[in-house]
């Protein structure tokens, strides 16, 4: 299994994130809230680490505070995830950086997201 799909099973079997409805990989549709990802580096094969940048979008301040929050802590938590008899740990590298407001006016926070 690729390291995107590796991201995408941990993440919609661990968190109540549904892919392509709250979740997505490489972009997001037009009026839609959520977080969506794209790989930030290749596969270190001396570590087996993979960083993927990892965007959240809002409407709101405070869904953005709120959902932000929810997604660093279910990350926090995930330091034995189990897929395929295999165990990975996901972590945030850093805090919630705000890069601004889109053309739509949504809330853009930016991260990257490792997995170990």
């Amino acid at each position: 299994m690729n390291k995107v799909d590796l991201l995408q099973k941990i993440l919609t079997t661990y968190t109540p994130l549904k892919l392509d409805v709250d979740l997505f990989y490489l972009e997001m549709p037009l009026d839609k809230s959520g977080f969506w990802f794209e790989d930030s580096q290749t596969d270190n094969v001396r570590t087996e680490r993979r960083q993927f940048d990892i965007y959240a979008r809002y409407k709101s301040k405070a869904s953005a505070r709120a959902n932000t929050a929810f997604f660093q802590s279910a990350i926090d938590n995930l330091d034995a995830c189990k897929i395929d008899d295999e165990l990975f740990k996901l972590r945030l590298l850093y805090s919630w950086n705000y890069l601004g407001k889109d053309t739509e006016g949504y809330f853009i926070f930016t991260n990257t997201l490792e997995i170990v």
